[in-house]
């Protein structure tokens, strides 16, 4: 494993603890949690699921931003500049998986799109 991806997994994991180590965030019930951050950390949303239902849900008290632009630093320097991250936890197994947007700006995006109902849209950012 190289230093730089090293790094990355580094700062991917303290961008998976951070928030699951948040009471605010703990406090709520969910069973699995999305999100999208784009690059360089300037802008954030996503979903919490628990059972069969969903709402819009943007945490906050965790260092989202920090954490991102450092990643999205060292991946750049690496030769993968990213545009969007999905990154999606589940509560359960206390796991979480991303994935990242390297060219299409309108992926996993509200705007522009036919993307069916906000239901619709919501589960299709939901990974388990």
């Amino acid at each position: 494993m190289s230093m730089a991806t090293s790094i990355i997994n580094n700062l991917e994991n303290e961008l998976y603890h951070d928030p699951v180590n948040n009471e605010e965030i703990m406090s709520k019930e969910w069973d699995f949690m999305s999100l999208v951050i784009s690059k360089r950390g300037s802008s954030l949303f996503g979903y919490r699921f628990y059972g069969d239902d969903w709402e819009a849900h943007i945490p906050s008290g965790f260092k989202w931003t920090r954490i991102t632009k450092a990643l999205y630093k060292a991946m750049d320097e690496e030769g993968r500049p990213w545009i969007k991250m999905l990154m999606c936890f589940n509560k359960e197994s206390n796991s979480y998986a991303i994935e990242y947007e390297y060219e299409d700006k309108n992926r996993w995006s509200l705007g522009g799109k036919d993307i069916g109902s906000m239901e619709e849209f919501a589960f299709s950012l939901k990974r388990e």
